[in-house]
């Protein structure tokens, strides 16, 4: 099973990079593990 994380930002206030992390953070909480994670 794999995790896409949809990762996208419509304003210049938002931050790609923290939005990243905080769905990758909430992937590994649900029981996916690193090499089952993608960021699109």
């Amino acid at each position: 099973m794999k995790a896409i994380l949809l990762v996208r930002v419509s304003t210049d206030r938002q931050d790609f990079d923290e939005q990243e992390r905080e769905l990758y953070d909430m992937a590994l909480k649900d029981g996916f593990k690193e090499n089952e994670i993608l960021a699109i």
